[in-house]
């Protein structure tokens, strides 16, 4: 006898095993957007990762370290002396050609996307140590080659060996209010306040463009620091 063949229907998908699966590739969707919003918040208000790129702050800082900022210690705390900041270029002051200090996640996101919170109006960042703030009076140098903060030299153990014979010397400059002058550690190597006081900043950093106070270098692991303000380089200094 002859069987008549039936046609192998393609089984359906059960309305609720579609459910799960819409399901959860919307939860994942979500997951993702809560990743990247708490990553970005993160990094925009709390701390973020630099890459250093040029020698200005040897030896504290190495060409490639990675290093972390906080984002929120401006705003609990007033900068201090000896702290290292990262601030915008608000002036210009980089070359074309050079590559500034970077954010680590915004270098990624801007390949992807676009460059994770505000970015500088020239578009890049600093990183220099904050030696003079509002009011301060410093100059360079003594005999002994120091900078004098409000007529008093200091002893900086953090310089680059190449910083003691000899620094650039500068008449004395009077800090302005809501700004502060920095300083590389590789001060013969570093294009700081000192180089650009012939621009209508004076070479001040207005305390608004400063981003963050570095306190971590965290890669290569080998050097892996906690950075700190220096207080006992400045607790000499007279009251403001």
């Amino acid at each position: 006898m002859t069987q008549m063949m039936r046609p192998v229907r393609a089984r359906r998908r059960p309305a609720h095993a579609k459910r799960r699966h819409i399901g959860f590739w919307k939860e994942a969707a979500i997951v993702a957007a809560v990743a990247l919003l708490g990553s970005w918040a993160l990094q925009s208000f709390v701390v973020q990762s630099y890459y250093i790129p040029s020698g200005s702050m040897r030896n504290t800082l190495e060409i490639s370290d990675r290093i972390m900022v906080s984002r929120i210690t401006p705003r609990l705390r007033d900068v201090q002396r000896g702290d290292i900041v990262v601030f915008n270029d608000f002036e210009g002051w980089l070359p074309e050609q050079y590559h500034p200090v970077r954010a680590a996640f915004a270098e990624f996101v801007k390949q992807v996307s676009s460059q994770a919170g505000p970015a500088p109006r020239h578009g890049g960042y600093l990183i220099k140590r904050i030696i003079g703030l509002p009011g301060d009076t410093v100059s360079c140098c003594t005999a002994d080659n120091q900078v004098l903060i409000n007529g008093q030299p200091i002893d900086e153990p953090y310089l680059h060996p190449e910083s003691h014979p000899m620094q650039q010397h500068f008449s004395a400059v009077t800090v302005p209010d809501g700004h502060v002058w920095v300083m590389g550690d590789n001060r013969n190597h570093s294009a700081d306040s000192r180089a650009h006081q012939d621009q209508p900043s004076g070479g001040f950093v207005p305390i608004s463009q400063v981003r963050g106070v570095a306190f971590a270098t965290v890669f290569p692991f080998g050097q892996a620091t906690i950075h700190r303000a220096q207080p006992d380089v400045y607790s000499a200094l007279a009251a403001d």
